[in-house]
């Protein structure tokens, strides 16, 4: 009993649920290393337990040691050779690790075990995207949708798709949507900023990127996206402090030095013809 509580906990802390890894888009706090420590003790207590050896390859994957991950994943199939979760766990490790062909191989592999499990649809078509392959991962994200309504990643992954297909009202209806399903995600809420943008809904734009700040101050993103949103409602003196901002907390930061000089010129010019008025 002990076993069992101790396992749905971690379950739990690794965002699992109900699905055995998802790569979780959200800003969940937990501690990986905590979490492979009590598996590993879980395992030595229990080695022939399939399921303990998934999850701390789950962990090993969150905390970027794919190998070790991989090696627990081939473990726990050696012990219960149809564990699909592990297949598509593993899948997820190699993809993770830029071997795109056995990532691909263990998803195609879970979809002709357990056709129904929306989880590795959301994972083929995260590798379909990375490879550019808009078409047949929109396929997959929606697949997954459809045998889980409730699932946020697969929302949030078709939204992408839409954003990268500059089809941002449908990519924003997906982020909405995948927002109210779980909440506390900055991603989506990120996303769909820069789907209000393309579209010129500047203050749509700015709120979403301002709720981002709240959760994430230090977000110089979040502050270089309001920053367009104000230089879009030509509110010249809140862009530049959103982009002084932005090279506060990231110097280096792509864009924001132009975006400066460029508001704080227009501030400068509308500034100038109020005195003259």
């Amino acid at each position: 009993m002990k076993r069992i509580l101790v396992l749905a906990g971690l379950a739990l802390g690794l965002g699992l649920g109900g699905c055995q890894t998802n790569d979780t888009a959200t800003g969940t706090i937990y501690n990986p290393r905590s979490n492979i420590d009590s598996l590993t003790t879980v395992i030595e207590e229990n080695p022939s337990d399939p399921g303990a050896l998934n999850l701390r390859g789950v962990a090993y994957t969150k905390y970027g040691q794919y190998k070790k991950a991989i090696r627990d994943f081939d473990a726990a199939l050696a012990l219960q050779p149809g564990y699909y979760q592990a297949i598509s766990n593993r899948g997820l490790a190699y993809m993770k690790m830029g071997d795109a062909a056995r990532a691909l191989q263990d998803f195609n592999t879970v979809i002709s075990l357990s056709p129904t499990y929306p989880v590795v649809y959301v994972n083929r078509g995260r590798l379909y995207r990375a490879q550019g392959k808009y078409d047949a991962a929109l396929n997959d994200f929606t697949r997954a949708a459809s045998l889980d309504s409730g699932y946020a990643l697969a929302y949030h992954y078709r939204g992408l798709i839409y954003q990268a297909k500059n089809q941002n009202r449908q990519a924003i209806k997906d982020f909405t949507r995948a927002i109210s399903l779980k909440a506390g995600q900055t991603q989506p809420i990120y996303a769909r900023g820069n789907s209000y943008l393309a579209l010129g809904d500047y203050r749509a734009a700015a709120d979403d990127f301002s709720n981002i700040i709240e959760m994430e101050p230090n977000s110089p993103a979040a502050y270089f996206g309001r920053g367009n949103a104000n230089e879009g409602m030509k509110k010249w003196q809140a862009a530049v402090n959103d982009y002084d901002q932005t090279l506060k907390l990231d110097r280096r930061h792509r864009g924001a030095r132009k975006a400066r000089a460029r508001a704080y010129k227009q501030y400068l010019k509308v500034a100038s013809l109020k005195k003259k008025s």
